[in-house]
């Protein structure tokens, strides 16, 4: 029995320098990538600015399916970033499809997505679609209300992309600081051959997000935490070789005015390392002077018992 050998691991570029870095190389062709975070961590831009970036530059025709949000405003959004989003779909090139379920509908019994999915295999075939999104899939899964259910439709998604040999971004929400594998829809991060981990926190009074690999078939990857943010371009990953550096200190010193005083501040920066809880000011107070100074101790933070 001959049996075809596999087809060797392809990656498109996202066109978003970053995250191309953290993926080493980009997505992976013809397979499933999943986008999970909390609201506001910036799953669809990250999905849409892939989607169209790849229809203008690289040739790559898409589809977007929007299961929560309003398809045309969707694209009203993507084009407050630049990206032409219009023009690319009066081409043929990109189509977003308004999957919502209208309020007015009333279920009635088990549904699946087999005419979903045929509607999208006509459209695929129409304009040569490459890659397609399905953005909040949960939304469209909590129909269902029956986990085996939502799983197994998960897995005709994925099965109905392979098929059609489509890059299929999913996006999904998480919730709370449970790990994504612990949440309703945990069992995504193993189905997807690429899960990025999308987050947002509160650190400092400043909000930061961040993003993470969390695996990669066939594919080496960085494992490291990653920030990135959302400008009027769009998503932008810093940190590319997912380390974070510590911040430096400036090497550049303005004169206090007193002579003795300057000599005393470099000799101190040279002996200790200016870090709070670290026993600093114990140190200085205990150990013996080096300066020729008569018991001067110059104090700026703390009250003087």
């Amino acid at each position: 029995m001959n049996v075809a050998p596999p087809k060797p691991l392809q990656k498109s570029a996202t066109g978003i320098e970053g995250l191309d870095d953290i993926t080493c190389g980009g997505l992976p062709i013809g397979r499933t990538t999943l986008l999970m975070g909390g609201p506001g961590c910036g799953k669809t831009v990250i999905a849409l600015q892939i989607l169209l970036g790849g229809a203008r530059d690289h040739g790559t025709p898409g589809i977007f399916v929007a299961f929560e949000e309003d398809a045309r405003r969707v694209l009203a959004n993507a084009e407050a970033f630049g990206w032409k989003a219009a023009e690319l779909e009066k081409e043929g090139r990109v189509y977003f499809l308004d999957a919502r379920m209208r309020s007015d509908v009333v279920k009635a019994g088990p549904f699946d997505l087999m005419g979903l999915l045929a509607s999208l295999e006509t459209k695929v075939a129409e304009m040569g679609a490459k890659t397609i999104v399905f953005d909040a899939i949960d939304v469209l899964l909590s129909l269902l209300n029956d986990p085996v259910a939502e799983c197994r439709e998960l897995y005709r998604i994925h099965e109905w992309l392979m098929r059609q040999e489509l890059t299929g971004i999913i996006t999904a929400k998480i919730e709370g600081n449970e790990p994504a594998t612990a949440q309703r829809y945990g069992f995504m991060p193993f189905m997807a051959d690429c899960a990025l981990l999308l987050s947002q926190r509160n650190s400092d009074r400043i909000i930061v997000r961040s993003m993470r690999v969390l695996k990669y078939r066939g594919s080496p990857h960085v494992l490291n935490e990653v920030p990135f943010g959302i400008s009027d371009r769009g998503a932008e990953v810093g940190s590319s070789n997912g380390t974070h550096p510590e911040p430096q200190p400036f090497n550049d010193r303005v004169s206090i005015g007193v002579e003795r005083l300057d000599a005393m501040h470099r000799q101190a920066e040279a002996q200790q390392e200016q870090r709070n809880g670290n026993g600093t000011t114990i140190r200085s107070v205990d150990q013996k002077p080096k300066y020729d100074v008569d018991g001067e101790y110059i104090k700026f933070e703390e009250v003087k018992d």
